[in-house]
């Protein structure tokens, strides 16, 4: 990866890479700590969705962790460009009178949903409701590989452009990314030392991503594995949204749509059955992070603060 070269005393970094490992196009935004990093290198924070939360973790990272050491926080997204969105949506991706930033925030929605989700049926794809376009198995299940994308190419790219310390590295992710966050744990639990997982998706599938779980809770109970877990959910996640504007038959899938999410129940029956597992010397499933008054739209901005202070101010060596 090459590297933008940073302005006169700024701290972030930009670039943006095609795979080699899935053949799909991100961009990574990194804040360097204004610190030289400590004999172990810095702590890393990962945060999904970077192209609406790297902002929010770099200042919340920024003001409250200097005194507990470097941590660089690293946003991954995806290229606001009209060469994203035509790649992303075909040569025609943008319409007639449609500004490039509607066609980029649509080509990121339909690259996120490939990207942080697990395979899908097509009976189970008809009853969601995106306005984006109509979902086909195709367009979903790259979660695995997005996985490994970031274990391959995303961490050794960071480990080249700062002193890293592998032990203690962090995984943010909100809704589908807290779907991901949460598919990484259950399979990939030594990848990270803690995971904020806000608000996941547990729905999806027929909640496949469970399936998972009893091999994690077996890991962890024999002590091979002593991950740091935190999960968050907003109180009114389970409130439908306002459905002005949509039509009888999208009203009607909505509501089907939050009436089987149950997002605050399934964030509450999960952090329970984390915390009753035996695990070995630093396996940590904090109390369940539930904000009061808090949307699903809403909650990722408080989980990015309870989670920062989780992961770098709460934990212990």
């Amino acid at each position: 990866m090459r590297w933008g070269e940073p302005e006169p005393a700024s701290t972030i970094r930009y670039v943006e890479f095609t795979s080699r490992l899935n053949g799909r196009t991100y961009a990574l935004s990194v804040a360097l700590p204004p610190l030289p990093p400590g004999p172990e290198g810095y702590r890393v924070l990962y945060v999904l969705d970077g192209s609406s939360y790297f902002g929010t973790a770099m200042e919340a990272v920024r003001l409250n962790t200097l005194a507990a050491g470097g941590v660089v926080v690293v946003g991954i997204g995806y290229p606001q460009t009209q060469e994203f969105v035509c790649q992303t949506m075909g040569a025609d991706g943008l319409q007639e009178g449609q500004s490039l930033f509607a066609g980029i925030l649509t080509a990121h929605a339909i690259a996120r949903m490939y990207d942080l989700t697990l395979p899908a049926s097509q009976e189970q794809l008809d009853r969601f409701v995106f306005d984006f376009l109509p979902l086909k198995e195709c367009h979903v299940g790259g979660a695995s590989a997005f996985l490994q994308v970031m274990e391959d190419e995303i961490k050794p790219a960071i480990a080249e452009l700062v002193p890293v310390n592998f032990a203690d590295q962090t995984l943010f992710g909100h809704s589908l990314g807290g779907l991901v966050a949460l598919h990484a744990l259950f399979t990939r639990p030594g990848s990270y030392r803690t995971f904020l997982i806000a608000s996941p998706s547990i729905w999806w599938n027929h909640k496949a991503v469970l399936l998972e779980e009893d091999a994690f809770g077996a890991v962890v109970e024999k002590g091979d594995v002593a991950p740091r877990v935190q999960i968050s959910v907003g109180a009114q996640e389970d409130d439908l949204p306002p459905l002005r504007g949509r039509s009888a038959k999208d009203q009607e899938r909505v509501r089907a749509m939050y009436e089987t999410a149950h997002m605050v129940r399934n964030a509450c029956d999960l952090t329970e059955r984390l915390r009753n597992l035996k695990g070995g010397d630093g396996y940590t499933v904090s109390e369940l992070a539930l904000f009061e008054k808090q949307s699903h739209g809403l909650s990722p901005w408080p989980a990015i603060g309870r989670g920062v202070s989780f992961a770098y101010l709460e934990a212990t060596s």
